[in-house]
């Protein structure tokens, strides 16, 4: 029997920041899935992953014909009220653009022989996807990952009405699903399930020769990082003398502000900012490292980390991670097996855990041996991946 078709439907790709999805797709692919894949807007111009020329689905970017719309409405039947219930959510313009697109992909599905979607997000990628079962009654999931479940601007009856209309809600971590099942979806008829992005198997442990003092952190360069706070324990590190070098791989909005920081805090030549990197880049950068420093925080509009793959990778690599207790960090790094883990936003705390992982060596070979096996039992996408496509085939995962 054959494998579904499954359309994914995205708000850009690829996007460099979003190795998970692209490792997901290849994943679906590999296990004999038909994939196609539907953008809501065209990919920014940034360094693509060598893994990107492995993908064989087509990329598609949905038109977005706002005076399609009235036409739409007239067309859709018993779905047209549920519709206008919904754009009266939105400003008019994104209202008209969301429903254009979803139709656009409803008329995707039904010419393509689509069985079943799959968005990234519960925003408007994941409303584009239930537009598209309104008009045409695919089915459809929606995996939930960070800034579309925590921010405190989240408009909590649309997405009730997204989740209702899919066969699942995946999410990335327990605390996630706590949230959604306590929180935002408290007695709704949403089903929520809970599956970690699991890593492919190409991500091992390498034999690149470490450094003794390099601190490695990857990431976009924003609040919830927790950036400057490293930078500030990085400082207490170069006032007691401890030997280091800390290089971030990332940009973002905050860059200006953490050089800015960095000068101020006279970092000199033990802090660099290396800019966007291709996931081969990066992965190579944290296995000669001594470890990954995770400092994440709830940012002030309420967005955090839920699972943050960077860390997963790190311990795959056989690197310890320095981290913060935010989302289901915990899941990923037990303290004092897999590395440290110390409140948040707190610079004196990370600095002392900073310093303990880069002068002890006995703490450093533990958690240096255990992290590989702690990924491979929890979070390798051969036994994360078949919960998926159990959910893609209706099956119960």
């Amino acid at each position: 029997m054959a494998e579904p078709r499954i359309g994914y439907v995205l708000k850009k790709f690829p996007r460099l920041s979003e190795t998970f999805i692209l490792s997901e797709l290849l994943g679906v692919e590999g296990a004999g899935f038909d994939v196609r894949v539907f953008s809501h807007r065209p990919a920014d111009e940034e360094p693509r992953h060598k893994d990107l020329a492995s993908l064989r689905a087509p990329v598609n970017v949905l038109p977005e014909d706002r005076k399609s719309v009235p036409r739409v409405l007239e067309n859709a039947g018993p779905a047209r009220a549920a519709i206008e219930s919904l754009m009266t959510r939105l400003p008019e313009k994104r209202a008209r653009g969301m429903v254009a697109q979803g139709a656009a992909l409803a008329a995707e599905v039904q010419s393509q022989g689509i069985t079943h979607l799959h968005a990234h997000f519960m925003t408007v990628a994941a409303r584009i996807a239930h537009i598209a079962h309104l008009l045409t009654g695919v089915s459809y999931t929606v995996t939930a990952h960070a800034k579309d479940i925590w921010r405190k601007d989240i408009d909590r009856e649309f997405f009730a009405r997204v989740a209702e209309g899919a066969r699942a809600i995946v999410t990335v971590s327990d605390d996630n699903a706590r949230f959604l099942d306590g929180d935002l979806l408290h007695g709704r008829d949403a089903r929520v399930v809970r599956i970690y992005n699991g890593l492919p198997d190409g991500i091992t442990a390498l034999s690149l020769p470490r450094e003794p003092g390099l601190v490695v952190a990857a990431g976009r360069l924003v609040e919830k990082k927790g950036f400057d706070v490293l930078l500030r324990a990085l400082a207490q590190l170069r006032a007691a003398g401890v030997p280091f070098r800390c290089l971030i791989a990332g940009d973002g909005e905050e860059r200006q502000r953490l050089e800015a920081l960095a000068a101020e805090l006279a970092l000199g030549e033990q802090f660099r900012i290396l800019g966007m990197m291709p996931r081969e880049e990066v992965l190579a950068l944290m296995a000669r490292a001594r470890l990954l420093a995770l400092p994440c925080i709830r940012g002030a509009d309420g967005n955090q980390d839920a699972l943050p793959t960077v860390a997963l990778e790190a311990l795959a690599l056989a690197t310890p991670v320095v981290a913060t207790p935010v989302g289901g960090i915990p899941e990923i790094v037990h303290h004092g097996e897999h590395g440290l883990v110390v409140p948040e936003g707190d610079a004196d705390a990370l600095a002392r855990a900073l310093r303990e992982m880069l002068t002890d060596d006995v703490l450093w070979a533990r958690c240096h041996l255990e992290g590989p096996h702690h990924v491979e039992t929890h979070f390798r996408q051969r036994n994360t991946l078949p919960q998926l496509l159990a959910l893609f085939r209706a099956e119960t995962p």
